[in-house]
């Protein structure tokens, strides 16, 4: 007993290190924290400790460049963090390093009054610059352009002259949203290092993210989350969410990958507690050991991460059903959502885990819970490809009624291109002619979304709808 105590122990001494150095969970995980524009906005936050972490893992990111040529050491003096531009220059990064423009750090902290940033740097070698104070203004309409087009250089004159990068352009929205229309990742990055904020709305409160999202630009998703993008950010008027925007546009890749943000501990910073790791690593030792343990934090069933997760999420959408009931059996709720309204049922039936389903439905899931999306657990299972989840769903009574938009399960189906899926919903009693609220049907979502193949049986499926209930026989489905 002794010895299997002390094991629990050991295992757990881990757990608490790599919780306190989150960092270090896999080489996956620093890889995703440590892009080039992950790093620079690092910089331009002043989040020292990741910029040792990422330097650590990759030294040759401190000589980076931005789209006007300057450094990660010039964002940060530019934004007036003292402690990570010294960081920067003691981990490598050249002292008097010069944008496309030749101005240097020392002359980016000065524009902006952080004398004392430019006073350390020149005592370590940089040169005593500044960037004259009477530079011809810009022009609402030279900065538009000059971001829309990628003139980044011509952008940095506008900078440099004191135009606002947050101040409201075109159908009132800041020039980073123009970006993310464009897809310019480089002006994002660029634009979000010289002050613009990450989440600057247009007047119907749009974010850059949700018009990515509206989009299904995934890569553009990738780059605005890397420079700081709130993912639960909401319009004040609907309170949709950027997840929202992709679910009601059918654009399942970006929607997968905001949830996974929620989800996957493999691609995020671990901030959860022993508890939340134990019931995502199937520990159920560890698990027993920290529900008998004296200490509250460690213990605590309806404690959540900074993504909403508690431990019972996390042994749901990893599949350990041990760990699941240890932790209902303690007292521990099934009735929770992540920020993004995700629930214990959809995470599994994403997964696949068979059983983990059973218990939540056996136990009062809410089987037709919809998360910010407006999607349901048959949905999800739908987009993970679980056509067993599906049918278990279905058998139990989930609801395949539409939802936001008009968006029902098969029409998910179409937009994911499974005709087997598509198939199995229609065996269900779904309707063919199903379509969304602005007339698009299962053929038209498909084609959108590039399932050509798809799209043409559907086409034929139609028309034979089509003759059969003209010919009469709309009480008989043959199909």
């Amino acid at each position: 007993m002794r010895m299997q105590n002390n094991r629990v122990a050991v295992v757990l001494a881990v757990v608490v290190a790599a919780i306190s150095a989150p960092w270090q969970c896999t080489a996956t995980s620093v890889a995703e924290l440590c892009t080039p524009r992950r790093f620079f906005a690092y910089a331009a936050h002043g989040d020292t400790n990741s910029l040792d972490t990422c330097i650590n893992y990759d030294s040759s990111l401190v000589d980076q460049q931005d789209a006007v040529g300057c450094s990660p050491l010039i964002a940060a003096a530019f934004n007036g963090h003292e402690h990570a531009a010294l960081t920067l220059y003691r981990r490598g990064s050249p002292v008097d390093a010069r944008c496309n423009n030749n101005y240097n750090a020392v002359a980016y902290a000065r524009l902006n009054s952080h004398d004392a940033i430019a006073a350390a740097l020149i005592r370590f070698g940089a040169a005593d610059m500044r960037i004259p104070e009477h530079l011809a203004p810009c022009s609402p309409e030279e900065w538009s352009v000059a971001v829309r087009s990628g003139n980044m250089n011509k952008a940095e004159e506008c900078v440099l002259a004191g135009f606002d990068v947050n101040r409201p352009l075109d159908a009132g929205c800041p020039a980073i949203v123009s970006a993310a229309i464009n897809g310019n990742a480089d002006a994002v990055q660029y634009l979000a290092a010289r002050g613009a904020h990450a989440d600057g709305a247009c007047s119907d409160g749009s974010t850059p993210l949700m018009h990515a999202a509206r989009r299904g630009d995934v890569a553009m998703v990738k780059v605005l989350t890397a420079v700081g993008a709130d993912i639960e950010a909401e319009t004040p008027a609907n309170k949709w969410t950027a997840l929202t925007f992709a679910t009601t546009n059918g654009q399942i890749e970006v929607a997968k990958y905001l949830h996974r943000l929620d989800m996957d501990f493999e691609e995020r910073e671990w901030t959860g507690t022993p508890l939340m790791w134990a019931a995502a690593m199937g520990q159920e030792d560890m698990l027993q050991h920290l529900l008998k343990s004296n200490r509250k934090s460690w213990k605590a069933l309806e404690t959540r991460d900074e993504h909403g997760q508690t431990a019972v999420m996390w042994a749901a959408q990893t599949g350990h059903l041990g760990c699941l009931m240890q932790l209902v059996q303690a007292g521990a709720t099934l009735q929770v959502t992540t920020h993004a309204g995700w629930t214990p049922l959809m995470a599994a039936a994403y997964e696949g885990h068979h059983g983990i389903v059973e218990y939540l439905l056996r136990n009062g899931a809410d089987k037709d819970a919809r998360d910010k999306g407006g999607w349901t657990a048959i949905m999800w299972a739908i987009v993970g490809n679980k056509r067993e989840i599906m049918q278990q769903l279905l058998d139990s009574g989930a609801s395949v009624a539409p939802t936001v938009h008009g968006w029902s399960p098969i029409l998910v189906a179409a937009a994911t291109g499974n005709e087997q899926l598509f198939t199995l919903m229609i065996q269900n009693g779904q309707d063919l002619m199903s379509h969304l609220d602005n007339g698009a049907t299962g053929e038209d979502i498909a084609r959108q979304h590039g399932h050509h193949r798809l799209a043409e049986h559907l086409r034929h499926m139609f028309n034979a709808r089509r003759r059969y209930t003209e010919g009469g026989n709309e009480g008989h489905d043959e199909l």
